[in-house]
């Protein structure tokens, strides 16, 4: 009887040990959670932008801040584009020229250990003339609300960010005017939305998206390059790529060059002969009179 009883007070006292150990495993793993969920920074992706050659997104905190030094990914209807890493304003760029049609753009964050993953997921639409297109250039989604939807590691999770609104301001808008073709060069002219000259900015010239050559612009916001087409239409693109503080533009001029007909040399030396007789003719006939 006396051994049952040891026997038994022996399995409780293990059922007890094993129950403490057990609830301060749990604890401790509870702990752990808090703390790693309490270092993790939420992030997201704003400010999408795209232009004819490019596109740009950028890396924030939950409360805006940017994030520098981190890999951005662009995809195009899933295929991957390219990757850049996120500067000082969190802003990441990557070339971009797509033909006409209608994409998906994905910007993909895949996070780190002490920040979040996060995208955003933005439609384009390129028509045919829609890509040199001078307001879609001049467009900075001011005022544009974008829908964005959340990916993992391109899983997607049930969580959509609707109706944010970017707004960009202390940038000046600019437009390309003034398009000049001459028989040796092309001209145009940079200035604000209120026709206020720009200098020093650099504009860059382009045959069929061949590119021609650039040239900065004067005090009077103009500028020039050398150009001597062989007979033929183009399309001739001037592109401003801005700056921090002054929006992208661009001017689509279609110019046609016709075949130039120099007068034929036989012609010309018939032309001098025959004034060159009559003019012998003549004196010779003053000459008789005179006589």
């Amino acid at each position: 009887m006396k051994n049952t009883v040891t026997s038994h007070f022996k399995i409780v006292l293990v059922l007890v040990l094993f129950l403490i150990i057990s609830s301060s495993i749990i604890f401790a793993s509870a702990n752990n959670t808090d703390n790693n969920s309490s270092n993790t920074t939420i992030t997201k992706i704003i400010d999408f932008i795209y232009t004819a050659f490019g596109l740009s997104a950028r890396l924030v905190t939950d409360n805006s801040t940017p994030i520098s030094d981190q890999q951005l990914f662009f995809y195009e209807d899933d295929t991957p584009l390219s990757s850049a890493f996120t500067d000082s304003e969190g802003l990441a760029s990557v070339n971009y020229s797509p033909l006409p049609g209608t994409y998906n753009i994905l910007v993909l964050f895949n996070g780190t250990e002490n920040l979040t993953p996060s995208n955003l997921l933005q439609e384009i639409i390129i028509a045919d003339d829609t890509l040199l297109d001078e307001t879609i250039l001049n467009e900075t989604l001011v005022n544009e609300t974008i829908t964005n939807q959340t990916f993992t590691n391109e899983t997607i999770i049930n969580e959509t960010i609707a109706n944010e609104t970017i707004i960009v301001s202390n940038t000046t808008i600019t437009k390309i005017i003034d398009f000049i073709f001459t028989a040796f060069s092309l001209s145009a002219r940079l200035v604000t939305e209120n026709s206020t000259p720009i200098s020093d900015q650099q504009l860059f010239f382009y045959e069929d998206d061949t590119p021609l050559s650039s040239a900065f612009t004067d005090s009077e916001g103009l500028a020039s390059v050398n150009y001597s087409p062989l007979p033929g239409i183009y399309s001739i693109l001037v592109l401003f790529n801005g700056t921090e503080n002054l929006t992208p533009s661009n001017l689509l001029q279609q110019i046609t060059v016709s075949n130039i007909t120099l007068p034929d040399e036989t012609l010309l030396n018939e032309t001098i002969t025959n004034e060159t007789i009559t003019n012998e003719t003549i004196i010779n006939e003053t000459e008789t009179n005179q006589t």
